[in-house]
This record gives C-alpha cells, sequence and structure tokens, in this order.
C-alpha cells in the first residue's frame, strides 16, 4: 500500500472516530408501569408482568430526567401522592401518563363502606348508615 493510500484511510479512521465521540450521548430513564387490578407493591415496576399497584408507588420510583410512569387502565382511589421534587430536563422530561391508549382515571374520593348497609329516607330520599369504615379503618357515626 502506498504512503499516500496508508495516509487517506489513517485520515478517514481519525474523522470516523471524531464523528462519533462527538455525537450526543443518547440515556432514556427508567420505564415503571402501574396495575391496579394485577399489580403489587411489592413489585419491581419494571415491565408489565411485574407492574405496582398504585400510582403513588410509580411516582415515588420516579428518580431522574426521562423516567416514566404508564398506568393501565382503570379506577385509581388514591387520596393523595407527591408529584413535586421530580426533576427532567427539556430532552429527558419525567413523564406520567396512560399506558399505551388506555384511559386511567384518578379518584380521590374515600369510599364509604357501611358496616350494615344504606338505608333511604323514603320522604327525602336521602341515605343514612350508622357507622362506616373509612379507608384507614376508623369508625364514625354518621348520617347521610
Amino acid at each position: 500500500m502506498s504512503k499516500g493510500a496508508s495516509h487517506f484511510l489513517a485520515m478517514k479512521d481519525f474523522i470516523l472516530f471524531s464523528f462519533l465521540v462527538t455525537l450526543p450521548v443518547s440515556v432514556s430513564g427508567n420505564v415503571y408501569y402501574v396495575d391496579g387490578e394485577n399489580g403489587d407493591d411489592s413489585y419491581r415496576g419494571d415491565s408489565l408482568d411485574s407492574a405496582f399497584a398504585t400510582i403513588k408507588t410509580c411516582i415515588d420510583a420516579l428518580k431522574g430526567p426521562g423516567d416514566e410512569c404508564h398506568i393501565r387502565a382503570g379506577r385509581y382511589h388514591e387520596t393523595e401522592f407527591q408529584i413535586s421534587g421530580k426533576h427532567g430536563t427539556q430532552s429527558q422530561p419525567i413523564v406520567i401518563r396512560g399506558y399505551q391508549d388506555e384511559v386511567p382515571v384518578i379518584d380521590g374520593t374515600i369510599p364509604l363502606r357501611p358496616r350494615k348497609g344504606w338505608t333511604r329516607d323514603q320522604e327525602t330520599g336521602i341515605y343514612r348508615c350508622s357507622y362506616f369504615k373509612l379507608r384507614f379503618g376508623e369508625y364514625k357515626r354518621s348520617r347521610y
């Protein structure tokens, strides 16, 4: 091989190497999943087969730019979860969204479950119960 051809190949290799080194590094974040029916908060959440059960656990798992939380369809009764303190970037935002085209419903109400059932007042049409159990196990005397 001639000295000129060898020099040309060396220069070509140097240019190719320089180009590859200067390409921006694309680092993607972690993707976590929530499935209210089949998930469990003790799972890793990193696949549909090991999805979290609650949105709160998924949001808590979001640690850095590019991390995502994909939520399966269903109704999620979660009274609160903290989203503050999460920091993405313009090119790698933190994303919380429905899984594919599914539409999850976040319902912040607290379901009331009376121990003895609801009774309807025939005159007013208002339902009431003597006792009900809140989600946290407290019993209250109340009328509704």
